[in-house]
């Protein structure tokens, strides 16, 4: 039951969220009672938790968390309690008291297998064991309630399905698992697929399985037993979310349905659990409740008023949840995002009981962000400021601080030469030319406030591109403004970074542009970066690449060169980049006669194919070998048997033979040999293929939909990410795919293509 149990939540954290690890320590305690020998495990999270709104910490290394880990309980004398419990020193008069209550109240399980004695003594049973043996030690109301929320939780994450007596059930419920329902499997992609960065970082269980059921419901689902499985499905999963209002409403919903009696076991066992919970839930309150009467700190105040709103709202007692929301809403103090976002949920989900204006929320929000906004400076918590004020939507209130923050941090920099004096350390260069600390690259040393508040500034308006902009110019080679400009630099005209291209001569500088340039994206960039590669990209330039003093230099901006060249159409494009190739074979033979190593000039020369495979999408007559994903380990027995001339051999002659011909028309070809039907370009349900290909392994196929779908619809959304040669992260696709599947659900329906501008306008 509970490895079932396990699946369906792994499935959902699987599609939204990332996972890390715990240190796990075991160590050997005697009970405090009987002196058994125990292994007693502590778990030290060294990750972040994923919380419910009840506060649940989901550990992103194991989502259903190991409950039982937290609760130890002594097999011979059935005394629980957590780790700390087992080093209480207890009188004989108190051993001999509660040694009789536990055998009056909870017997001793003896000779039975360990599996028995679990499931004699599940988690949530321990750990109301726990809770009782508090309260007879006169602990603190606040430790009980803690103790029985942990019960109730357990209940909901282990037992899904109770007997009457209270005991885990033999059902097979695996059939209700959201990864085995097709039509709830596909309504759980679709979802994940249209969730933003902040959606997918901060959505609970019960967020998305909630949503889910909205779809769902909305889908016209005329076979009789699919609909009941779809019901079933979706009380399965409120029930593991703690939604159990909810799932009770999809169990009445599955029990109109015709064949329903099948499932009489399930909706019974369920049910006992709910109840189960609910009980735990209750006792939650009374010992909270009574928690306010003690001395509280201020952060725990806060935490009882919303586990009281919390278990109130789940026990349908809404005026009780409402008071105790308020009371956090009268709070001076800025409070967790969780907190704030647990407000929202109930204030949605509590029909006519949620009236909490937009207008409180938003002085809640206010709070919160000029909370981030003063620690942003902060080395330890400044990173998780700014992940938050970066996907905050309150921009109103987030840039113009931002703005501010940043040109004081350039201002008033960390005393970087000191810093690097006092290091002694010959690995922290300055460069006397371009005052760029070298180490700082590496993030050693920082000046956490600009770092933060540039990756906090996240606003894609031509204002925010201008203000970077300008930083840009004023402070050339700072890699964090660089990358902050990087997603928006296409809102500006060229003619300044054009300027700062032909002008320098700095290869760092060369670097910075040739990023920029190459997502802006118009003919003066074209130009421009063409120049300069014909400058640079020489055989003279590739034989000096055995010099190290000028490779440390030049070779990444060799690279870079060439990936901002793919973007850009011309056969002056492809002229340079097939005789690159051949200077690199040519430099390669004669290096090769030295007997000097080359591993070098393959890796330039596996640049310079791939662009062409990107430029010409895939295999238009030339071989593969052009595009690696994983390089052979020796490579340089490739050029030595001179495999690698085929590909440029191979392109030449197909070059020669097609260059005549209509590029569009060979895209197209393209696309269809590799799978994509995208014609006619009038039907808008295309665009859906050409998202579909953003989430292409290959980066030939992914940049080439990327381009068509940005030229039939003239909206653009991160062209770092779409233009991007190299494999992109699971969170870069995600903004990209929500964005524009998101646009595109919107619009479809006013979509109109306008032949004399071959583009999709809005009607």
């Amino acid at each position: 039951m509970i490895k079932k149990i396990t699946l369906i939540v792994c499935f959902y954290f699987f599609v939204i969220n990332s996972s890390f690890a715990d240190e796990i320590k075991i160590e050997e305690k005697a009970c405090p009672l009987c002196k058994t020998k125990l292994k007693v495990t502590s778990i030290q999270p060294l990750n972040k938790f994923i919380l419910d709104y009840d506060l649940y910490p989901h550990d992103l290394a194991s989502p259903s968390i190991p409950l039982s880990n937290y609760v130890v309980r002594c097999y011979n004398c059935n005394y629980c309690g957590l780790a700390k419990d087992f080093e209480k020193k207890y009188t004989d008069e108190e051993k001999n008291k509660l040694t009789l209550w536990l055998k009056e109240n909870y017997p001793p399980s003896k000779g039975l297998e360990k599996l028995e004695s679990f499931l004699l003594f599940p988690p949530f049973k321990c750990f109301e064991i726990a809770a009782q043996l508090s309260a007879t030690n006169k602990e603190s109301n606040y430790q009980i309630g803690k103790l029985y929320l942990a019960s109730a939780w357990s209940i909901r994450t282990l037992h899904l399905i109770l007997d009457k007596n209270g005991n885990d059930m033999e059902y097979d419920s695996s059939e209700f698992f959201g990864n085995k329902n097709d039509i709830i499997k596909q309504e759980y992609i679709n979802l994940n697929k249209r969730l933003n960065l902040y959606e997918a970082n901060t959505f609970t269980y019960a967020d998305f399985i909630i949503k889910i059921a909205e779809k769902t419901e909305k889908l016209s689902i005329n076979d009789e037993n699919e609909k009941l499985k779809c019901f079933c499905s979706l009380a399965y999963s409120l029930r593991i979310a703690g939604e159990n209002t909810k799932a009770e409403f999809y169990i009445k919903k599955a029990e109109k349905c015709s064949g329903s009696s099948q499932f009489f076991d399930l909706f019974e066992g369920l049910r006992n659990s709910i109840k189960k919970e609910r009980y735990y839930q209750s006792k939650v309150i009374e010992f909270l409740t009574a928690s306010l009467n003690d001395d509280l700190t201020e952060k725990q105040k806060l935490e009882v008023y919303l586990l009281l709103g919390e278990m109130n709202r789940r026990l349908e007692k809404f005026d009780e949840a409402q008071k105790y929301y308020s009371k956090l809403l009268e709070t001076s103090e800025a409070l967790p995002d969780i907190y704030i976002r647990a407000l929202k949920f109930a204030n949605s989900n509590m029909g006519s009981f949620g009236n909490i204006s937009k207008e409180t929320f938003d002085r809640l929000d206010e709070r919160r962000i000029n909370d981030y906004l003063d620690k942003l400076s902060n080395p330890v918590i400044g990173s998780e400021a700014a992940n938050y004020l970066r996907y905050s939507t309150r921009r109103d209130i987030i840039f113009p601080r931002l703005k501010e923050i940043i040109k004081s941090a350039i201002d008033n920099p960390p005393d970087y030469y000191k810093l690097v004096k006092e290091k002694n350390d010959t690995k922290y260069i300055i460069d006397e030319e371009t005052q760029r600390i070298k180490i700082l690259e590496y993030g050693i040393i920082k000046n956490f406030k600009l770092e933060n508040a540039l990756f906090a500034l996240s606003d894609e308006t031509k204002e925010a591109a201008e203000f970077l902009s300008d930083l840009f110019f004023k402070n050339p080679n700072s890699y964090s403004i660089t990358q902050s400009l990087k997603p928006i630099v296409h809102f500006l005209p060229s003619d300044k970074f054009v300027q700062g291209i032909n002008k320098t001569t700095n290869a760092y500088e060369i670097l910075d542009y040739a990023k920029l340039l190459k997502l802006i994206n118009d003919k003066p960039s074209f130009e421009a970066l063409l120049a300069k590669s014909e400058k640079y990209l020489t055989e003279e330039n590739i034989k000096k690449l055995f010099d190290s003093e000028f490779a440390d230099n030049n070779m990444l901006l060799y690279i870079y060169l060439i990936d901002a060249l793919t973007v850009f159409r011309g056969k002056r494009t492809i002229s340079l980049l097939v005789n690159l190739c051949e200077s690199i074979i040519k430099v390669n033979e004669q290096f090769l006669e030295e007997d000097k190593k080359t591993f070098v000039l393959h890796r330039l020369y596996e640049e310079t194919g791939n662009a062409l495979e990107i430029m010409y999408f895939r295999h238009f007559g030339f071989t593969d070998s052009f595009n690696r994903i994983f390089p052979p380990r020796r490579l340089e027995s490739l050029i030595r048997l001179k495999i690698v001339e085929e590909p440029t051999i191979s392109f030449k002659e197909w070059f020669s033979a097609h260059e005549k011909e209509d590029y569009k028309k060979i895209i197209y070809e393209g696309f269809k040999k590799y799978g994509y039907d995208v014609l006619p370009v009038s039907d808008p349900k295309k665009l859906y293929i050409l998202i579909e290909g953003l989430d292409d392994n290959f980066p030939a196929a992914r940049i080439q939909c990327y381009k068509e779908l940005v030229r039939r619809i003239d909206v653009k959304k991160r062209p770092d990410i779409g233009l991007n040669n190299n494999r992109i992260s699971f969170e870069e696709k995600r903004e990209l795919f929500s964005f524009y599947l998101n646009w595109l659900d919107k619009n479809i329906n006013k979509l109109v293509y306008d032949e004399k501008k071959q583009k999709f306008v809005i009607k």
